[in-house]
């Protein structure tokens, strides 16, 4: 697995338990791990290369994106 999809992955994991934690304040149903990335991949995606995915560099050594 690459270091950009493991460090998506992790985005998306804090994402859903901020999530969970923000619809058992309102005492709304909580969605699934699945539930939620179906349900919102366009603004994890968008999120997720906004604010960490755009500062990662492709590194020739490692043939994989790092962070600098």
């Amino acid at each position: 697995m690459s270091k950009l999809t493991e460090q998506y992955n992790n985005f998306v994991r804090m994402m859903w338990v901020e999530n969970c934690a923000e619809r058992d304040s309102f005492n709304e149903r909580k969605l699934s791990h699945t539930e939620y990335k179906l349900n919102y991949q366009a603004f994890l995606e968008d999120n997720f290369y906004s604010t960490i995915g755009n500062t990662m560099v492709w590194s020739e050594e490692e043939m994989d994106y790092v962070t600098p």
